[in-house]
């Protein structure tokens, strides 16, 4: 049986965007679940969610990777590079992997896609529409900005898949 550490930690959530800010929410017993902000819940019954408030993506990605590239690679990059910084560890890119936990990934992208075809009538998308609703980009994002070429793979078991891939 071969074993694995997690050597560092990186998070954002509805409970903070960062490690101190979650711990903190976690000692205090503060829920993440609170009115959504981000969409109108108008016609909807329940209007609570688990959304992350405060994020700025141009902490950890340029412009150009912003537009590029759908929140939910944006929530990884954050994370990811806060989890390396935290572990201390020089990378070994051939010896190194990146395992990611996704259900569902790019669904803001792919909101404004199926807006764009039914509401506006458009034929064309974005040529990036696809890798931005892959479940797996974040994982593929990760490995590319850190040149990890050892195995790179999303877990994609619903709700337990940030558990299955840990």
């Amino acid at each position: 049986m071969r074993r694995v550490a997690v050597t560092g930690l990186g998070v954002v959530s509805a409970c903070g965007n960062n490690v101190n800010e979650f711990w903190q929410s976690m000692r205090e017993g503060r829920s993440g679940i609170r009115p959504i902000q981000a969409v109108g819940c108008g016609g909807l019954k329940f209007t609570n969610g688990a959304e992350v408030i405060g994020f700025d993506a141009l902490q950890y990605l340029d412009a150009k990777a912003v537009s590029q590239l759908d929140r939910t690679v944006h929530l990884a990059a954050a994370a990811s590079a806060e989890a390396l910084l935290d572990s201390g560890v020089t990378l070994v890119p051939h010896r190194s992997a990146v395992v990611t936990g996704c259900a569902i990934g790019g669904k803001p992208t792919e909101d404004e896609s199926y807006r764009q075809l039914y509401a506006e009538g458009k034929t064309r998308f974005n040529p990036l529409t696809i890798p931005k609703i892959m479940a797996n980009a974040a994982a593929s994002w990760i490995s590319m900005t850190f040149g990890i070429t050892g195995p790179v793979y999303n877990i994609s078991t619903a709700c337990a898949s940030a558990g299955h891939a840990i």
